[in-house]
């Protein structure tokens, strides 16, 4: 018997249930909490994997829709992902504490999630679905291709009735319904059954808050979260019913040209638009070393990401070292979150694989095999003395990560004035000395004594600190 049914409608804002007859009902016969909030970053994968372990993202190690993990660019929503690679790299677990399915099963009891959000969505609310604890079914997009089921008996059970696209509004919710009511009550018996429903937030994504598009479908979805619930209290009369929502939305009140930036992507980023769309072929080992690269990896770090095992390229690639040096004519220290620096730096090497830390830059410049490289004027005017290696291809950035350290070595030796030099301590002593008067005739010399004052230094620029 179905002791609670959580439902959980993508995108819905508490202003949102006043456009929404039958929850307002639901709300008032209830108890409404008004203080509920979402996760840091308040995204739906995040939020997912949250309300199954009770755990933030910074301990389910689901920090975005997308994430980085070792080497692997990860999209959440793809359970072929969550499991083969995320759940791999993990030691076997998708999330490294105990979801409600796994605390449930230790006890004897079962948990069931149904969603229509993306499928990856759908497993992380019961990640233990994969080893039989429960179950977890998707279909997202909706049609025969995408259904999503784990444990395979499960799959195997639903193969006859995959559900099919339908005319009108939200088909998915109305598939769920049915599948919940014909099949998972009586056949899996869940203890709690959990019902994920992503098409709020479909609509209000592509169409904004508070207009027509979003109104019709908080309509849409009152009326059929009623038929659900409604369906689900003739089988199990005494199921506590709870609706929450994993995230809010906000209208944009201005947007961001990024041409400029897409015109600094080198040739082998140029794909990397397509990653939102989880394109067949992307190239996401580029995007990658760039991940890593800001995140303070040296270049000879990100070699392995730019030409992983199996991997061929003929692009090479200069390595740069870099070094702030103070003087009165140059700009201060730079910071590596300073947008304007990064950008004229970024747009004079030719390259976005740049990094900042302190008075030290780092940085990969896509290259030609014979090409020549030099500093260009806009580095030494803000102050930057860099050293380049000759072009290396991936296997070889080790050796020019070295390479551009010695060049930058020589070049801040060669930069370095005599007057930037400081005075050794004998040069010290002699300044402080009084000059000797020269001999001549007549009267007695005086007796010359050490003045009270101590003697100035001698003045000297440093030009590079540390």
């Amino acid at each position: 018997m179905v002791s609670t049914l959580l439902v959980v409608v993508d995108g819905l804002r508490a202003t949102d249930v006043r456009k929404m007859p039958f929850l307002t009902q639901l709300a008032h016969r209830g108890v409404s909490y008004r203080q509920a909030r979402s996760v840091a970053p308040s995204l739906t994968r995040p939020a997912a994997a949250s309300l199954a372990s009770g755990a933030p993202p910074g301990v389910t190690g689901i920090p975005g829709n997308r994430l980085w993990a070792d080497g692997h660019l990860i999209d959440t929503g793809r359970p072929d992902h969550l499991v083969e690679l995320l759940r791999s790299l993990r030691g076997d677990r998708l999330l490294p504490v105990p979801a409600l399915g796994e605390h449930l099963a230790d006890h004897g009891h079962k948990l069931v999630a149904v969603g229509t959000g993306s499928n990856g969505c759908t497993l992380l609310l019961n990640p233990g679905a994969v080893d039989g604890h429960g179950a977890a079914i998707g279909a997202r997009p909706f049609g025969h291709d995408a259904f999503y089921a784990r444990p395979e008996s499960v799959r195997r059970r639903l193969a006859g009735s995959l559900p099919q696209a339908a005319d009108g509004p939200f088909p998915e919710l109305d598939w769920a319904t049915d599948l919940i009511v014909d099949y998972v009550i009586p056949e899996l018996a869940p203890d709690v059954l959990v019902l994920w429903s992503g098409e709020l937030d479909d609509v209000q994504h592509a169409n904004g808050v508070d207009g027509p598009a979003g109104d019709d479908a908080l309509s849409e979805i009152d009326r059929r979260l009623r038929r659900l619930i409604d369906r689900v209290r003739e089988q199990t009369p005494h199921t506590d019913v709870i609706v929450t929502a994993d995230h809010g939305f906000s209208n944009a009140t201005h947007t961001v040209d990024v041409a400029d930036i897409e015109s600094l992507i080198p040739p082998s980023l140029t794909d990397a638009v397509q990653l939102v769309d989880n394109a067949p072929g992307t190239d996401t080992h580029s995007v990658g070393a760039l991940v890593r690269l800001m995140l303070g990896a040296t270049p000879a770090q990100v070699a392995p990401a730019l030409a992983p095992a199996g991997r061929t390229s003929g692009e090479h690639w200069i390595v740069v070292h870099g070094r702030h040096i103070l003087r009165r004519s140059t700009p201060a220290p730079p910071t590596g979150d300073d947008p304007a620096q990064l950008a004229t730096l970024g747009t004079a090497l030719g390259t976005p694989y740049l990094y900042i830390d302190g008075l030290s830059l780092r940085a990969l410049i896509p290259s030609a095999p014979d090409t020549r490289p030099s500093a260009p004027a806009q580095a030494a005017d803000l102050g930057w003395i860099l050293g380049f290696s000759a072009p290396a291809a991936a296997p070889d950035l080790p050796r020019a990560d070295r390479q551009a350290e010695r060049a930058r070595q020589r070049a801040i030796a060669a930069d370095t004035p005599p007057s930037c030099t400081p005075p050794t301590r004998s040069a010290l002593m002699r300044s402080s000395r009084p000059p000797t008067p020269k001999s001549s005739p007549g009267p007695a010399s005086p007796r010359w004594t050490r003045p009270a004052h101590r003697a100035p230094r001698s003045s000297w620029t440093p030009c590079e600190p540390g």
